[in-house]
């Protein structure tokens, strides 16, 4: 991988942590757990060269959620 692509998995990495900071679960461990998937998601863009994996990969963590928010 480029240095341009890491550094763009980097930033996405950030945004998408610091977006997620006030989420739920909030604080650090939000960022980091949020951090590590938008890092994962734009890796998967970058190696695949398109958004079926980063896109599968967020529907189904999406779709764990809300069973989890039914199921209580």
């Amino acid at each position: 991988m480029t240095s341009i692509a890491n550094r763009v998995c980097l930033w996405s990495a950030a945004i998408f942590g610091g977006i997620y900071y006030f989420g739920t679960p909030g604080g650090p461990l939000g960022l980091l757990m949020a951090g590590f998937l938008g890092w994962l998601l734009a890796k998967s863009l970058v190696e695949t060269r398109g958004f079926g994996w980063a896109w599968s990969i967020h529907f189904l963590q999406d779709v764990v959620i809300l069973f989890a928010f039914l199921g209580k």
